[in-house]
Order: structure tokens, then sequence, then C-alpha cells
């Protein structure tokens, strides 16, 4: 790591708010249950998710808390949703219904019926579907893929199998290949773009994305402090890294999600981060990897990957206050960090502000940071991955230098590398066609693989 990183770092005093680098990608895995085929995921499809308006909400909103995501989970503390009972109840009783267009699938938590003005758009009939893993059979609802409908109906399904509360959500038909997105540093789920959801249950895929412990409605850490510059200076030294988890704990909680779901074997992309979290999940639980997609990320190893001084300080440096101020900072921060020429502003401070009015802590990144250096280096571990694996990098990425994904394709045998020209820490629509023509291609050349042995 460069002294001028390191100046930087002692500069801003290590805060890591307001604008979390927030990626554009998601995490894909896929199931090889009995039924998916190849030509199922690579289809191109019709009827699935379109590009719906995405709101923000939550179930129970109202005038004093118009996000329906409580006081608690304004402030960082405990963001678990509780199941109403009466609401459960209703959830039981409810029938088939006709859902409009943008319609999505979410797994049993989903609840209430849809409103007469939504589903008189039509689109498509989904109706009751059930769980075929023997864990209750209970029903899934068609819902669509405008979120803050699914929020205002009730509440988001969560999974505590890791022994932390993970919200997860799901898009498509849960027939289709899975496909898990792994978010990066600070991104709740609902940053990733709808266009881009769209495109992926239309090539068929069954989209899976969780909220990471400690950011979005995922169960938070809020009560622990971390020192960034402290737990950096003691990566330099060799010296042990205190953190409230580790990247092994976020990859068991995107295990505890498929779990849930009854998904045996997926394909995984992740972002930054999330691709941290991805290389971790390819090591430690290596069977229920079909495929690794690595973007805009790194192996952990100092000498690779290192942001550019530059744009730490708007990325690092905190004292905004409000929900304009912090907004406004999350767009700076991601104008600093993003494709030099294909910067959309419009995009982004939607995102930033229903980022925030969901669930808010200032203070969770950080501590997300800290978990990346402590876990540390896993360019030897990633020696022994050998599912098939591609990595994407922009060649303008100032946050996480494509000298990372670079070491990340030398290290896994057999890794592909693809750098984008012009793609910065992001992933604009103008570039989403060619990464996905990727993963499809990746997945394809996993599939044959697996059908061959």
């Amino acid at each position: 790591m460069g002294d001028a990183v390191l100046d930087e770092l002692r500069s801003v005093g290590g805060e890591a708010e307001p604008g979390v680098p927030v990626d554009h990608l998601r995490l894909g895995v896929q199931d090889r249950r009995a039924g998916h085929t190849l030509e199922g995921c690579l289809d191109q499809r019709g009827g699935q998710p379109s590009s719906a308006a995405v709101g923000a909400g939550g179930d129970a909103a109202d005038a004093r808390d118009p996000t329906g995501v409580g006081e608690a989970a304004q402030t960082g503390h405990h963001r678990a949703a509780l199941l109403d009972p009466e609401l459960e109840r209703r959830r039981l009783e409810v029938p088939p219904v006709e859902v409009g267009v943008g319609a999505g699938l979410l797994d049993h938590e989903d609840v209430g019926p849809q409103p007469e003005e939504l589903v008189r758009k039509g689109g498509g009939q989904l109706g009751e579907r059930r769980r075929t893993d023997g864990r209750g059979h209970r029903p899934i609802v068609a819902r669509f893929l405008d979120r803050s409908v699914k929020w205002n109906n009730g509440p988001m399904p969560f999974t505590d199998r890791s022994g932390v509360s993970i919200c997860y959500e799901t898009f498509g038909d849960p027939d289709d290949v899975p496909l898990l997105l792994v978010c990066g540093l600070g991104m709740q789920l609902v940053r990733w773009d709808e266009e881009l959801l769209a495109a992926l249950t239309d090539r068929g895929f069954f989209v899976i994305t969780h909220d990471n412990r400690d950011i979005g409605l995922s169960e938070s850490f809020a009560h622990v402090e971390v020192d960034v510059v402290a737990a950096v200076m003691a990566a330099i030294e060799g010296a042990a890294v205190e953190a409230p988890y580790l990247l092994s704990d976020m990859a068991a909680d995107a295990i505890a999600v498929l779990d849930d779901l009854g998904i045996d074997r997926v394909h995984v992309v992740g972002t930054s981060m999330g691709g941290m979290i991805a290389q971790t999940m390819a090591i430690e639980h290596r069977e229920r990897l079909a495929s690794l997609t690595s973007i805009m990320s790194t192996t952990g190893d100092l000498d690779v990957g290192q942001p550019k001084p530059e744009v730490l300080p708007t990325v690092l440096g905190g004292g905004a206050e409000g929900r304009e101020a912090i907004i406004e900072a999350t767009v700076d921060t991601f104008r600093a960090i993003g494709s030099p020429e294909h910067f959309d502003e419009e995009l982004t401070r939607a995102a930033a502000a229903r980022a925030y009015d969901r669930a808010h802590d200032p203070n969770a990144q950080s501590r997300q940071l800290v978990a990346t250096i402590a876990s540390g280096s896993r360019s030897e571990a990633l020696r022994s991955v050998s599912i098939p694996t591609l990595v994407v990098h922009g060649d303008a990425d100032p946050l996480v230098d494509v000298s990372g994904g670079r070491r990340t394709a030398e290290v896994i045998p057999g890794a592909e590398l693809l750098v984008i020209e012009g793609m910065g820490h992001d992933i604009p629509r103008v570039f989403q066609p060619q990464v996905i023509e990727a993963v499809l291609a990746l997945v394809s050349r996993a599939e044959s693989s697996a059908v061959a042995s």
C-alpha cells in the first residue's frame, strides 16, 4: 500500500461515511436441480420483470415513518422485521392472483393480496407456487418488481440460519437457474439497477439478492466500534486486526439464504466487497458453487487493488448530516469512483435516496471495511478454486485498481479476465450487456463441464 494512500487515510481519520462505494452488479448462483437446463438459462424470454419504477417503502408505512422500516432501523439497531400474526393468517388465505408488468416472485414470507389497480394492469398470470423442498410447503405468491409494492404489502423474507438475521429478495421464476448477486461495501439490495435485474430474469435466471450483515434490513452490529486507520496499520505491520466479523461470516450468511430457498448449487456473481465474499464462498463452500464471477474486486493482497489517493477524501470523508446532505455526498462519491464518461447523476441520486430512506447507518460501512481488512489475503487459497471463474474489471477503476482483478485472475486456475475500457467502480447501463453476455458464457462453460463429468 503506497505512502500517499496512507497519508490520505490518516488525514480523513478513517471515517467511511457517507459515500460508501456501492457496486452495480449482482451475485448470481445456479441451482442444478433436475429440470434445470442450459437452454432454459440462455433462452431469451418474454413476460419476465420489466424495468419498473423502484421506490422507497416498507411494511406498515405511515406519515411518521414513511419508509416503514421503523425507528430502530433508521438509527442502526437490530432491523429484523417481526412477522405480524394477522398478516401471516391473511397470507395463508390469499388465493392465486394475476399480477402486472414487472412481476417477480418472493419466497415464503410474502404476504397480502395485490391492490386491484395494480392487478388490472395485467402482464401475465403467475398464480400460487409452492416450495418443493419439503420444509413446510408454504405458498409463494407473485410479486411486483416495484419494491414499494412489496414493502407496503408485507415484510420481506429473512433467514437466521447463519445465526444472524439476513434480509433477502428474489426475482423471476424459481424454476429458472438461480443467480445470487452479492452486494459490495455498504450496499443495500435495493441499490441493484432494476434494468439489470429485468435483463437477468429475461435471460432465464432466478435472481437472488440480499442485504449483507450490518447493512440494510439485515442484523446490525451498531454496538461495535471500529477504527479503520488502526486496522489498516495493523494489517501493514502483520498484526492481528480486530473486527466484529469476517468475510467468512458474510459468506456463511449468503449460504444461509440459499439454504432457506432450498438451493443446493448456484452461480455466484459478486462486486467489490461482494466479489471478496464470492471468492470466500468458492474457497469455503466450493461444493455449493457452479461458477464464480468476481467483478471490480481483489484478493486482499496489499500490493494490488489499492485506491488512488485522490479519491479517498471523497469516499472516506465524513461530516455530512441530514438526509439531503448525505444523499448529495453519496452522489459525489459515485461521481468520483464511477465510469468517467458514463456517470448518471439522476439514477445515482434516486438510488441513494432509496437506500437512505430504507435504512441508514452512518458507521456500517466502516465495520464492513474492517472486516475485509481483517480477513487478509485470499491468494493462496484461491489457487485451489477449481470451478469456472470469470474476473471482470474496469481499466478506469480509481477505487480498486485493475491490478486487483488481474491478480485474482492470475491465482485462480483457468480464470478468464475481462477488462472493460472506460469502466470505473460501477457498472453503468452502457456496460451491462457486455457483462451479462460474459456471465452467460461462463454459465454455458460451467454447465458443459458439469455434463461432461
